[in-house]
């Protein structure tokens, strides 16, 4: 991937002023350079990390879906709640009929059915999780390496590779047979699988004809329109070809054979280096990710090839809730737009997905529709950021009002009014915030309304109340004065503070100073703080070491101290390669003494 100074930084920034794209990216899930594990289900995706994501969906009811790659699970966030939680993997089976969640599963590629089952490719085999039973099985692939079982039932071909799958109105499956040099597809009635595109040999040939006398290399990506026609990125992904479902033809639709090149005009004279996502939306064009960094349109009715999102010349994260065009990503994989034009994207490096939000002339509610907060009881917690909003025209009045109150609290701060942003940013309202009746526990919910006096859009926020912070530290109770120890709390991004002047603290790093107890507290935005109470005492006096003070190599001496439970240390290491003299430092806990050998 590519790096640049600041100053072509700035240059792209100018280039990009008009900021023609009314998108504004935000992460939807992930915590990012804090991510790359697994931090649990049950949380909303603002903190829930993952780990190197590779595909992104949506369903019917706009719940979405991922495969946590790295995490070796396919996980979704609730339209209705943005809570995450897992559909298929964290198993030590790899048997069918089985509930998807116990089986185990090494998942690339996907996409969902109309009827809401899952499909995903998982190491030589294509896996399906159907969407009203939750068992899992295979629908093609034997898991071995190479090619077979063309004109035969899916489950005893042999597939190759991560490959890329996408599904049809009907129900065929796709299959980029990367590792095979082909295109095949598994017929919805009979299982049957076939090839469509490619010879097996690995090349670049064929534009205009048969598609099944064409030569392919390295297929990845694959998606599909509403007239079947497939497309799918060739050449490692530095092509995007078309399989017409009509004539069986095969054509190319972008890119010359080199990197990331040549916006604003025909996409079948620019570079589309290594697309490792498409998708194609609901008027027909063409969505890819080019692991260059930047997200591109292909309009189908043109031919002509843009940026939506990204840069082709900056790779890493720069933050949340700028424009789109001006948003890092790092190495970014699956991609999927949604009937409304938000594009969803598996920012793979940066171990978040993205969402790039398509604004309208009215406000709208940046993180969807509903929220779930964990506040503490009777403590304030503040919902600002999660009532961000955008809105492409700048300037408008915006009023945040409670359209429904919490049974068993109360809202500080409604109303609330400030300017919209356009499409620089997204405006964030201040100083607002739920607090629960004192010692309440349990369930609680309110909605908010943010509207310009014509256009609104609306969020639930769902609550519930506990009695200690999801955010507990871990972190042992005591420290020497002079010595140091490190906590750590389960969730990341929060800022650590002492309450007395007996311990300094930075970065869960902690260093005793004086005799005392002292109150960590590791606060998380829109979150409650987590306390810790750390006793800091006096140093042992490690007493006076008793010994000779020289010994001959290979000779044995003892050295004693009145004190118990020390150790010895030896810094550094000794080394014999010089016959004549080497120092030999011998540690204690506080007092040390040095021989000459």
């Amino acid at each position: 991937m590519k790096k640049y100074t600041l100053a072509i930084f700035v240059l792209l920034v100018i280039i990009a002023g008009n900021l023609n794209a009314q998108n504004i990216t935000i992460s939807m899930v992930g915590g990012g350079l804090y991510g790359g594990y697994y931090n649990g289900d049950g949380m909303p995706g603002y903190k829930t990390t993952i780990n190197t994501p590779y595909d992104v969906c949506l369903d019917a009811a706009h719940n979405m879906y991922f495969t946590d790659q790295g995490n070796a699970k396919i996980r979704m966030v609730s339209a209705k709640t943005g809570i995450v939680s897992t559909v298929a993997g964290g198993g030590t089976s790899t048997v069918d009929g089985i509930p998807a969640t116990s089986a185990s599963i090494n998942p690339y590629y996907m996409c969902i059915d109309a009827a809401g089952n899952i499909y995903f490719s998982s190491a030589g085999v294509i896996r399906k999780v159907r969407a009203s039973t939750g068992i899992i099985t295979t629908i093609a692939g034997t898991g071995a390496l190479g090619y077979s079982g063309d004109a035969g039932l899916a489950t005893t071909a042999k597939i190759w590779g991560e490959s890329g799958i996408c599904i049809d109105a009907v129900g065929n499956v796709y299959i980029a047979d990367c590792g095979n040099n082909r295109i095949r597809k598994v017929n919805a009635v009979t299982g049957i699988i076939t090839t469509i595109a490619g010879t097996g040999t690995a090349g670049y040939s064929g534009d205009g004809g048969p598609a099944l006398a064409a030569e392919l290399s390295g297929p990845i990506a694959i998606c599909v329109n509403a007239s079947g026609n497939v497309f799918f990125s060739d050449q490692g992904g530095t092509y995007i070809r078309e399989v017409n479902a009509a004539t069986g033809n095969i054509s190319l639709i972008a890119g010359n054979g080199s990197m990331a090149s040549g916006d604003g005009g025909a996409a079948t004279s620019a570079g589309v280096g290594n697309i490792y996502g498409i998708c194609v939306d609901g008027f027909g064009d063409i969505y890819i990710n080019d692991i260059s960094c930047a997200c591109r349109k292909i309009n189908m009715s043109t031919g002509i090839i843009t940026t939506v999102a990204g840069s082709d010349a900056i790779d890493g994260y720069n933050g949340e809730g700028t424009n789109s065009l001006l948003t890092w990503f790092n190495f970014p994989h699956g991609v999927y737009v949604d009937g409304t034009g938000n594009i969803y994207i598996a920012d793979q490096e940066n171990n978040r997905i993205r969402k790039a939000i398509q604004l309208t002339s009215g406000p709208l509610l940046a993180y969807g529709k509903g929220q779930y907060i964990y506040p503490c009881s009777g403590v304030p917690l503040t919902v600002n950021n999660l009532l961000a909003i955008g809105n492409m025209n700048i300037g408008q009045v915006e009023t945040w009002t409670v359209i429904s109150a919490p049974a068993n609290g109360t809202l500080i701060g409604f109303p609330y009014t400030m300017l919209s942003k356009g499409t620089d940013s997204l405006a964030i309202p201040s100083g607002l915030s739920y607090k629960s009746s004192t010692g309440y526990l349990g369930a609680d919910s309110f909605r908010v309304r943010v509207s310009n006096g014509m256009l609104s859009d609306t969020m639930t926020i769902y609550v519930s109340v506990n009695t200690t912070s999801a955010i507990a530290i871990t972190s042992p109770s005591s420290v020497c004065t002079g010595e140091g120890i490190s906590l750590t709390a389960m969730v990341f991004g929060g800022t650590w503070t002492v309450t007395n002047s007996n311990a300094y603290i930075s970065s869960g790093e902690l260093i005793g100073y004086s005799n005392g107890l002292d109150t960590i507290i590791y606060s998380v935005p829109d979150e409650c703080a987590a306390t810790s109470v750390v006793t800091v005492n006096v140093s042992p006096n490690a007493g006076t070491i008793y010994g000779i003070s020289d010994v001959c190599i290979g000779a044995l001496t003892t050295l004693t101290d009145p004190i118990s439970g020390g150790h010895g240390v030896q810094i550094p290491p000794l080394y014999l390669s010089m016959p004549q003299q080497e120092l030999l430092q011998v540690y204690l806990p506080v007092r040390r003494i040095s021989f000459i050998l």
